[in-house]
C-alpha cells in the first residue's frame, strides 16, 4: 500500500506537472504571432522598372548595343524558349525565318547566333554562319537537321564537328551527361530495373548515330552496351567543336522546345567564355495548392474512404505527414488555403480551422496563401469577395501575398484589379498558356510558373531541374491536394498519394536543393529583382567588374568560372554553390571579383 504521504508526493507532482504543461502551451499560443505573415511586403518593384526585351527583324536596330540573333521557325516552341532566355539574361534579340539576305555588318554583329535547325535552310546558311566564326561569334544548334540533310553536305558536317554519321536512327539504352555543364555534376539516366524503366525513363532513345572528330567536346551521349560499342564511339547530343575563331555547339533532339532549353544555353554560352555572370531568381519553392479546406465540403466521400471527417482528415492524417516530409527536406512551405472550392456545396469555412493552420504554419516558419481555385456556380470575382469577406470577419488581420490560380484568363486579370486582391503581389498555376515561366503578369503582380509536380518524377524531370537551376536558380514544386480532397481514383486517395510525394521529395528532388528553400512571398521579391535588373561586365586580368541597376537586397547573380575561385569580393557577398559556380547577393551597384590565376581554362575533361 502507498502511504498518505508518498500519496501525496506522486499527487502534489503530477499537478505540477500538469501545470507546466498547460502552462507551456498557453505560452507558445500566446507567443505564436499567428495573424502576421513574416514574408509579406508593403512596399515591391513594380512592372514599370522592368527591363524590356527588345527584339525585331533587323539588326541595324541595335547599331548601340548588343544583340542575340535567331534564326527559325517565327512562333514556334523554340522561339519561345529563346525568348525567354534572353528575358531573363538581359540579351535584344534579332528575329530571322532564313538566311536569306542575312550579311554581318561591321558595327551590328550579333554576340550570339541560335538557328533552330529543323525549321530553316541550314546549308544554304553555311557561308553566313562561317563568316560569323571567323570574326569570333558563338554558333548555337538548338536543333539540328535531319541527318539526311546533313549527309550530304561535306561543309555542313565540318560545320557541326560531325566526323561520321554511322546510322540514322539508333536505339540506345540511356543518357549521360558529363559533369561541368549543367550544374548537379554528372549523372547516368540508364534504368536498372524493368520497374523503373516504366516509371523514370522517358528520354527519346532512337536517335541518330553522331561520331564527332577531334578538337570536339562531348557534354551528353547516349549510352549503347559497351561489349559491343567503344565509349568513344557513343551517339552524341550536345557537343562543341571549335571553328575558325570562334565555336558551334549543337544539340541534337527537342530540349530547346521546353523550359530545358533555359539552362542548356546558359551552359552552351559559359562553355564558349572563361567566364559567364548573370542575374538569378535563388529561391525553390514548395506549395501546396487547396490545402487546407477551411471547409467540410466532400465529407460524404471523406467518411466513405478514411471513416473520419473532412476536417479530421486534413488535420489529422494529412498534415502531421506534411510536416514531417518538410522536416526532413527542410521545406520551407506554402499553402494555397481553400475557404470553399465546390459553390454547390453547402459547407462553410470556419474560422478555427483558419486559427489552427495559421498557427502551425507560423512554428514551422511557412506561409499561407490564397487559393482562387474554385468551380460551381459562381465567378472568381464572386470567390474573391466571399473570402475577403470570411478572412474579415475572422480577425485574424493575417497579409496573404499569394495566391494560386487554376486557369490565366481574362476573368483573372480583371478580379486581380478589384481591392479585395489588392495584397496579392504573386500568382503561380500549373498552365502558364503563352506566358514566361517568370513575369509580370500586371503592373503589380507577378506570375511565378510551376516547374515541377511532386507525385510526377521522370529523367527529362531530372534534367529539366538541373537545367532550371543553371539558368535561373529557380524552382516550384506544387502538391496539388485538390485531387486528394475530391479523388477520381485510389491512387488519389491519400495514403497512395503521399507514398509517392514523400519518396520523390525525400529521394530525388532532394538532390537539386541548390539554392535558398523560400516562401512564395521571397520568392515573389526575388523574381521581381530578376526582372527588373540590368548588368554590364568587363574584365581586366584576375579582375571582374560588374556594374548592376536597380540593386535591392534580393538581387542574386550566378557566377560560373573554369576551375577559378574567388580571392575577395566588393559590392557582393557570395557562396560556393559546386566547383567553380558562386551565388553573388548584390548589395551596391559596382561590384569588384577578384579570382585566382587559372593557367588553362579550357583544360579538355571529356571522355571524347
Amino acid at each position: 500500500m502507498i502511504s498518505r504521504r508518498n500519496f501525496f508526493t506522486i499527487f502534489l507532482m503530477m499537478m505540477i506537472l500538469l501545470f507546466m504543461f498547460q502552462f507551456s502551451m498557453v505560452i507558445k499560443e500566446n507567443g505564436n504571432e499567428y495573424d502576421t505573415n513574416e514574408y509579406f511586403r508593403e512596399k515591391l518593384a513594380t512592372a514599370t522598372d522592368a527591363w524590356v526585351l527588345k527584339k525585331g527583324n533587323s539588326e541595324t536596330d541595335y547599331s548601340d548595343g548588343e544583340y542575340t540573333l535567331f534564326i527559325g521557325e517565327q512562333d514556334c516552341a523554340v522561339q519561345s524558349t529563346v525568348e525567354q532566355w534572353c528575358l531573363y539574361t538581359k540579351n535584344n534579340l534579332v528575329l530571322k525565318t532564313s538566311f536569306a539576305s542575312l550579311t554581318i555588318l561591321n558595327g551590328h554583329l550579333p554576340k550570339l547566333i541560335l538557328v533552330d535547325g529543323k525549321s530553316v535552310d541550314v546549308p544554304a546558311g553555311i557561308q553566313f554562319l562561317t563568316d560569323a566564326l571567323n570574326q569570333g561569334i558563338t554558333v548555337i544548334f538548338c536543333s539540328l537537321p535531319e541527318p539526311s540533310v546533313i549527309a550530304e553536305n561535306q561543309e555542313l558536317m565540318k560545320l557541326l564537328g560531325i566526323e561520321e554519321i554511322r546510322e540514322n536512327t539508333t536505339k540506345i539504352e540511356g543518357v549521360r551527361l558529363f559533369s561541368g555543364f549543367l550544374l548537379g555534376g554528372e549523372i547516368v539516366y540508364k534504368a536498372g530495373t524493368p520497374e523503373d524503366e516504366e516509371k523514370l525513363q522517358d528520354f527519346d532513345l532512337s536517335i541518330p548515330w553522331y561520331i564527332t572528330g577531334k578538337g570536339s567536346k562531348t557534354y551528353m551521349v547516349g549510352l549503347k552496351d559497351e561489349d559491343e560499342v567503344e565509349r568513344e564511339d557513343f551517339p552524341r547530343l550536345i557537343w562543341r567543336s571549335s571553328m575558325q575563331n570562334g565555336m558551334v555547339f549543337a544539340m541534337e533532339g527537342d530540349f530547346c522546345e521546353s523550359l530545358t532549353g533555359l539552362g542548356l544555353l546558359s551552359a552552351c554560352v559559359y562553355e564558349s567564355s572563361d567566364y559567364t555572370i548573370y542575374p538569378i531568381v535563388n529561391a525553390q519553392t514548395t506549395v501546396l495548392a487547396d490545402y487546407p479546406s477551411l471547409s467540410q465540403e466532400n465529407e460524404a466521400e471523406m467518411e466513405r474512404i478514411y471513416d473520419r471527417s473532412a476536417e479530421a482528415v486534413m488535420r489529422d492524417i494529412m498534415w502531421p505527414g506534411i510536416l514531417s516530409m518538410a522536416t526532413r527536406n527542410d521545406l520551407t512551405l506554402t499553402c494555397y488555403l481553400q475557404t470553399k472550392y465546390d459553390y454547390d456545396d453547402p459547407a462553410q469555412p470556419t474560422t478555427d480551422e483558419l486559427k489552427f493552420y495559421l498557427q502551425q504554419l507560423k512554428e514551422s516558419g511557412g506561409e499561407a496563401g490564397k487559393s482562387f481555385d474554385y468551380t460551381g456556380t459562381t465567378t472568381l470575382q464572386e470567390k474573391i469577395i466571399a473570402d475577403n469577406d470570411f478572412y474579415s470577419k475572422a480577425h485574424y488581420g493575417y497579409k496573404f501575398g499569394s495566391a494560386y490560380v487554376g486557369q490565366i484568363d481574362d476573368e483573372l486579370k480583371e478580379a486581380l484589379g478589384r481591392r479585395e486582391a489588392s495584397n496579392i503581389h504573386s500568382i503561380t498555376c500549373e498552365d502558364r498558356g503563352d506566358l514566361p515561366l517568370l513575369s509580370y503578369y500586371t503592373d503589380n503582380t507577378t506570375l511565378l510558373g510551376v516547374t515541377d509536380f511532386a507525385e510526377q518524377y521522370s529523367y527529362t524531370t531530372d534534367l529539366r531541374i538541373r537545367s532550371l537551376a543553371t539558368a535561373l536558380g529557380y524552382s516550384n514544386i506544387m502538391i496539388n491536394m485538390n485531387k486528394v480532397v475530391w479523388p477520381k481514383s485510389k491512387d488519389d486517395h491519400w495514403q497512395n498519394y503521399f507514398d509517392e510525394i514523400f519518396s520523390n521529395m525525400s529521394t530525388y528532388f532532394s538532390k537539386h536543393q541548390y539554392f535558398e528553400q523560400t516562401s512564395m512571398s521571397t520568392s515573389d521579391a526575388r523574381t521581381r529583382a530578376l526582372l527588373n535588373t540590368d548588368y554590364s561586365i568587363r574584365r581586366e586580368g584576375n579582375t571582374i567588374y560588374l556594374h548592376v541597376d536597380n540593386v535591392t537586397d534580393d538581387t542574386y547573380y550566378l557566377l560560373r568560372t573554369h576551375g577559378q575561385d574567388i580571392n575577395r569580393t566588393i559590392g557582393a557577398w557570395y557562396e560556393e554553390i559546386e566547383e567553380g559556380v558562386y551565388c553573388l547577393q548584390i548589395t551596391y551597384s559596382d561590384v569588384q571579383i577578384d579570382l585566382t590565376q587559372s593557367e588553362d581554362i579550357f583544360t579538355y575533361d571529356g571522355p571524347f
